[in-house]
């Protein structure tokens, strides 16, 4: 059920009255949201992303093509009210082969693994890929970059960041994040 913004004020009445962000606290709108949204879209268990069992890979020289991988656990999410189960993922690639770096050391990228429901609502992963920057201060891509990978007005749930960094001109390193749990698309959050 998508709650408009309208209907959720509707919903509440007054009994949100006489609370505000004054107090640095949240709006017991601000609460509700935050709990409609949570339910529509969230990690359920599992599904932690760890190091790849085939490596990720890099070919020579500066445009040489970048590979990225990474295994899943076994687990279960939710995607704009959606339940998928998933069994565990073994070098889930994230990103190539494809060209990727400026140079070929001191350069590093931020691989976003995404949960996607398609327009048929068959939910895959998927990676995206944020933009190459000097090592220390690559960033992840933007939720408005994540949309633009998964398609408009398609949901999706972010479940890790994975950092690479090109060490050599044959040599990545990669760390996992998955502390993740963005979301979005046009329909599953709600907005003021």
């Amino acid at each position: 059920m998508d709650i408009s913004p309208r209907t959720l004020r509707k919903m509440l009445g007054d009994a949100g009255a006489g609370m505000d962000k004054s107090s640095g606290g949240d709006t017991l709108y601000d609460v509700v949201k935050g709990i409609v949204d949570g339910s529509r879209n969230r990690v359920m268990e599992g599904l932690s992303v760890t190091a790849p069992t085939t490596a990720s890979a890099q070919a020579t020289g500066v445009g040489g093509a970048l590979t990225v991988r990474v295994n899943v656990t076994a687990g279960m999410l939710i995607v704009d009210g959606t339940q998928r189960r998933f069994a565990a993922q073994v070098d889930l690639v994230l990103f190539g082969p494809a060209a990727y770096w400026s140079a070929i050391t001191g350069r590093s990228g931020v691989f976003s693994v995404v949960a996607r429901k398609d327009a048929a609502g068959a939910i895959a992963f998927m990676g995206v890929a944020g933009p190459e920057a000097a090592t220390g201060a690559q960033q992840a891509p933007t939720r408005g970059a994540i949309q633009n990978a998964v398609g408009a007005n398609l949901h999706w749930i972010k479940v890790a960041d994975v950092t690479v960094t090109r060490t050599g001109d044959l040599a990545v390193t990669q760390v996992q994040d998955d502390t993740q749990g963005d979301f979005g698309a046009q329909g599953v959050t709600i907005e003021p």
